[in-house]
Parts: C-alpha cells; structure tokens; sequence
C-alpha cells in the first residue's frame, strides 16, 4: 500500500511538472505574439505617418510652392503676402502704382514669372474686378503673348490717358503742409503727387533725378508752415535734397 502511494505520488509530481511546463511555454508563444503584434502595429503607424506628411508636402508645394516636402518639425514657415487687392477701373493713377507694388512683391515670392504664360495670366486676372476685365479685353486689347508687366503697362496708360496731368501738376504745386500734419506725412504726400505728376517726364535723362529733387525741394521749403524751419532751410547751401 506504501509503495502504491509513492507510486501516486510520483505520478501526480510528474502531471503538476507538465502542466507547468506547458503553462511557461504557452505564456512565452503569447508574450512573443504580443511582441510581434506591437511591433506590427508600430510599422503601421510610422508608414501612416510618413505618409501623411508626404500629402502635407505635396498640397504646400501645390499651394505655395514650397518646394520638397519635408517633416512639420524640420521646416521652417515662411511668410507670405496676401494677394494683392481687387483692381478696379476707378483706381487713381499713385494708387495703381501701390498696387503694383504688392503685385510685384506676391508674384515675386510665388515665383509666378516661371509658370505658363497662360496661368500667369490668369493669376493676373483674377485680381481684376469684372470692369476692368472688360476693360483689358475691348478697350486695351491685350494680346494672349502679352506677360503681366506688359499688360499692367497698358492699364497704367489707360489711367495715364483718362486723367488730366495738368490736374497733378496744379494739385502739386498748390499742396502746404496742413495743421497739425507732421513733416514725414507731408513729405510723402508730396512725393506721392510728384509720382502722379510725373513732373519731369524724363525729358532730360541725364539730370532726372536732380530735377525731381530740386522740385521736391522747392515744393517742400515753399509748403512748410514753419516760418523759422523754412528760413534755416533756405540758408542752406548748397541746396538740402529730401
């Protein structure tokens, strides 16, 4: 009887063993499928990842010609100017020359002057309202070669041709510093008339600019409502330019 229940005992010693055994190695097959999914699971994310930012690159290089995609966190952003106001056809001729600026600066930035001819038109048009595009196509004729500098030239004539130039020079030569206007806002407003004026006409190339300066000059000391300014001004010699 003794012997059987060793012989129990053994056999009971030997079953707990397996059982053990099969519970370890069942245990290591789930850490390593737990591993194995994790890892898979990581592989997915990261190619998820790499690919949106693959989209993220290619929608900036469609929108503002950003160039190459690169990861958010590499690349630095850039600013970039608005584009220009809409351009209507009751625009005076200093303010058509502002807008141009802001045209010249965006165009400049979104490298417009590399894509087609027809889109650059069609960039250009886009800041016409719907008169002056009526405008562009019966009065000033603008041919299809024709690229947006040559076409803004021909809208600057047009206004050039409507308003009377006589008008700039009488509102140039009468315009004095008002109260309480400071000599920096009065400098440019002169400047700004002089511009629309197109007080030399560029007659006489070789002395443009000493033109335009000694007439800046003699409008500026003549308008400034400071009598002791204007008097030491005009001991100066030779002549302060602005």
């Amino acid at each position: 009887m003794k012997q059987e229940l060793e012989e129990l005992r053994a056999e009971n010693e030997k079953l707990r063993a397996a059982k053990e055994q099969q519970d370890s190695s069942s245990s290591t097959e789930d850490l390593t499928t737990l591993v194995r999914m994790l890892a898979q699971q990581q592989q997915a994310s990261q190619q998820q990842l790499t690919e949106s930012q693959q989209q993220i690159g290619q929608l900036l290089t469609q929108l503002g010609r950003a160039g190459p995609s690169t990861p958010a966190t590499a690349r630095r952003s850039t600013p970039k100017p608005p584009s220009p106001p809409m351009l209507n056809t009751s625009i005076t001729l200093a303010k058509f020359r502002s807008w141009r600026d802001s045209w010249n600066d965006y165009s400049r930035v979104y490298q417009i002057t590399e894509l087609p001819l027809e889109d650059q038109q069609a960039l250009l048009r886009g800041t016409f309202s719907l008169e002056m595009r009526d405008v562009l196509k019966h009065i000033l004729d603008a041919d299809n070669r024709d690229t947006p500098d040559e076409i803004l030239d021909k809208v600057e004539a047009n206004i050039r041709k409507k308003h009377n130039i006589l008008t700039d020079l009488v509102e140039f030569d009468l315009r004095k510093q008002q109260p309480g206007e400071s000599f920096e806002d009065y400098l440019v407003a002169i400047k700004k008339l002089a511009d629309a004026a197109d007080l030399v006409d560029k007659h006489c190339n070789d002395c443009f600019k000493e033109c335009i300066d000694r007439r800046l000059t003699v409008r500026l000391i003549s308008g400034i409502t400071d009598e002791e300014v204007r008097t030491k001004l005009l001991a100066m010699n030779p002549m302060p330019t602005p």
